[in-house]
């Protein structure tokens, strides 16, 4: 075929010389031969072409150069010919025949342009210094205004078709074309072809879909008829293909606010649920299945803007919010996570939390974390519907509901799950609870298989978020409970040493934590615990801590505070003493911070007058 080819092009050449004509049943037939080759072009063979081509834009008759534009574009269908092409400095006359006012000149050089600077950068390089996306975008605007559905459009359909190869994966081309009305030109094609012209419907969405990706394109497409437009897709065409398209679109721009709104002002979410209700029973059909993925999908991004979220849940009344609480009993995976994550969306304000707890959301997703944890992988089910409890769990107003609805007793049991992360939601979730609920502290610490396994998670987790959550839930219990019950279970069942490595943190959040809650139990449990007390080295821990260069003011003050409770009985006074505390004190009576001096000097004014009490 090579040979054959060759001998074709020489025959071209000598007649173009011979003539300014091409020899139409020669063209034809390297045209042809071209289409069906079948192995890739040697590069002697390659430049012979092009030698011949250059030779050949010398033809006079517009039918010939017609072929020569056909012959550069069959020819870049290949791919190791298309940098060739680029330095045989072809890109620029190409461009200048889009100039032309003959049709089948301007469709064969929209169709050279097009296949040459598929995937290809130098292509791509010149095209940007010769203004080419400029000049299709000027193409496609003549084409555009004069669009005709009685005809086959094939110049159109290889406009858009350019477009799209030309401003692929390249974002200062593609903002090229946008700047000059690319965005506007292409959905005119889209609303004048939808229904005459399905392919070229399809291939300017594609164009569509590398535009819009880039900074510039989203904000053409919100000031085009774009919303519109997708969304008479959606609603009016049965094609697979297009519809599939229109959601790639949507997608690549939900993540951008503005367009969220748009979506959702348009109507967007209503015909997302039609797709997912009249489809949620029919997802054999793996297509069918993705749609309504998809759809449930771009309803939960919608709802992570404020605005959107707002009207979509219109003080409670929303039909998304409803059809959202209608997944999570839906026996469908991916719509119950969707359900939890928009639930989590909807609930970023305490006045919608309230709400929701009011209209049962909380019952619906314990129901459905019970039956999930029973599951095989339950993992993405379980963060989902954490994250939503979590929300949920934030306003005081909620606790006690949902704490009376049994919360803890299907959420604490999880703590014995293998999963870390699991264990790590889990913990989250109820320290929310906790916050401000001594009920709630009382109700954890009563349990035995509570206790046992938050211990456990203190000391033996190999995770350490867990551990240090665990930690932290323990010494909240002892603060939020301040009872000599709770402070009993909690050193029974193993929960001191955890809370006093907590001193030890580098964090000042867990010091402090854990001094407020050694506080609270020092000084409320009977004084047959106070062995356990000794036996830890707390004491020595602490006035080591207090003696600290550098030390946080509020930690010194609250590690002073544990150390006065102990101060206030007999049994540990020896052992204060021995530590060296009144040398502590006194040097802290010369400390930087008020509070921290004040509290020194009162501590150790009690002491002394404990011992001048003791000699009388």
């Amino acid at each position: 075929m090579m040979k054959d080819l060759s001998e074709f092009l020489q025959k071209l050449k000598l007649d173009a010389e011979q003539k300014k004509t091409l020899d139409s049943e020669a063209a034809d037939s390297i045209i042809t031969a071209l289409q069906s080759k079948q192995e890739p072009f040697d590069e002697t063979t390659i430049q012979g072409i092009l030698d011949v081509i250059l030779e050949l834009f010398d033809v006079d008759t517009l039918e010939s150069q017609a072929k020569v534009l056909m012959l550069i574009a069959e020819i870049a269908k290949s791919e190791e010919t298309r940098v060739p092409c680029v330095k045989a400095g072809l890109i620029s006359t190409i461009l200048s025949y889009l100039e032309s006012e003959d049709p089948n000149i301007v469709l064969q050089a929209l169709r050279a342009i097009g296949n040459i600077s598929c995937e290809n950068e130098q292509a791509k390089s010149v095209l940007l210094e010769n203004k080419g996306a400029e000049k299709i975008v000027k193409k496609l605007g003549v084409l555009e205004k004069s669009f005709d559905e009685e005809s086959d459009n094939r110049v159109e359909l290889a406009a858009c078709g350019s477009m799209l190869n030309v401003a692929s994966d390249d974002e200062a081309l593609a903002n090229e074309a946008v700047s000059f009305g690319a965005v506007s030109y292409l959905f005119g094609f889209v609303k004048q072809s939808f229904h005459s012209n399905p392919c070229l419907c399809q291939m300017a969405l594609s164009a569509l879909s590398v535009l819009v990706s880039t900074d510039k394109g989203k904000k053409s497409f919100l000031e085009s008829e774009g919303v519109a437009i997708l969304r008479m897709i959606l609603e009016e065409s049965d094609d697979d293909e297009l519809i599939d398209l229109v959601f790639e679109i949507i997608t690549s721009l939900i993540l951008d606010d503005n367009v969220k709104k748009a979506l959702v002002q348009q109507g967007y979410t209503e015909h997302l649920l039609k797709i997912v209700s009249s489809m949620r029973d029919e997802q054999n059909d793996e297509l069918v299945k993705q749609r309504v993925q998809s759809s449930a999908d771009m309803i939960v991004m919608l709802l992570t803007e404020d605005e959107s979220m707002k009207v979509l849940f219109d003080e409670g009344n929303g039909t998304v919010l409803k059809s959202c609480l209608s997944w999570l009993s839906s026996g469908d995976p991916h719509l119950e996570i969707s359900g939890c994550l928009a639930l989590g969306n909807f609930g970023r304000s305490d006045e919608n939390c309230i709400k929701l707890v009011e209209l049962g959301a909380h019952e619906k997703l314990l129901a459905l974390l019970a039956r999930i944890s029973r599951s095989e992988n339950p993992g993405r089910h379980q963060q989902a519907v954490f994250s939503a409890l979590k929300n949920l769990s934030m306003p005081a107003d909620n606790k006690a509901k949902l704490v009376d609805s049994g919360c803890l007793d299907v959420i604490l049991p999880l703590l014995s799950t293998q999963s870390p992360f699991v264990q790590f939601k889990v913990l989250g979730t109820v320290r929310m609870l906790l916050m401000g609920q001594a009920d709630v502290a009382n109700k954890i610490a009563q349990s035995n298989e509570h206790m046992q396994t938050l211990v456990r998670c203190c000391k033996s987790s190999g995770h350490e978020g867990v551990k240090s959550e665990a930690c932290r839930m323990l010494a909240l219990i002892a603060k939020q409970a301040k009872t000599a019950e709770v402070g009993a279970q909690i050193i029974n069942f193993g929960g001191l040493e955890p809370i006093i490595e907590m001193v030890s943190s580098e964090h000042d959040i867990m010091q402090n934590e854990a001094l407020i809650a050694l506080a609270v139990v020092s000084s409320t449990v009977k004084a047959d615990f106070y062995p356990k007390f000794r036996e830890s080295g707390l004491i020595q821990t602490l006035v080591k801590l207090i003696k600290t260069q550098g030390i946080n003011p509020q930690t010194c003050y609250n590690a002073m505070a544990v150390l006065e409770s102990f101060s206030l009985q007999e049994y540990f006074r020896r052992d204060l003493e021995i530590a060296g505390l009144n040398k502590a004190l006194d040097d802290l009576t010369s400390h930087g911070n008020v509070n921290v001096k004040k509290r020194a000097l009162i501590i150790l004014t009690r002491i002394k007058a404990q011992k001048i009490a003791q000699q009388e």
